[in-house]
């Protein structure tokens, strides 16, 4: 999901999501998104995709570092 898709998603609108978006204007990539496309009230991967969590159960020594997503999306 590109940062374009997600202003355009936005539109006019100057409330926070606008303000999220525009902290974004000094990285040139788009941000690491976690879309939960069906999540009804399942808000466990809030859970899965935190850090500590991340470091604490699922790291191994010597892999790739983590990188915890930017924005997380629920839509149902």
């Amino acid at each position: 999901m590109s940062l374009n898709f997600l202003k355009k998603l936005n539109g006019n609108c100057n409330g926070y999501f606008k303000g999220l978006l525009d902290s974004f204007a000094d990285n040139p990539q788009n941000p690491k998104i976690s879309w939960y496309p069906s999540s009804g009230d399942d808000f466990r991967n809030l859970i899965f995709l935190n850090k500590q969590y991340i470091d604490k159960n699922v790291a191994k020594p010597n892999s790739e570092s983590y990188e915890e997503p930017d924005l997380h999306i629920y839509t149902d």
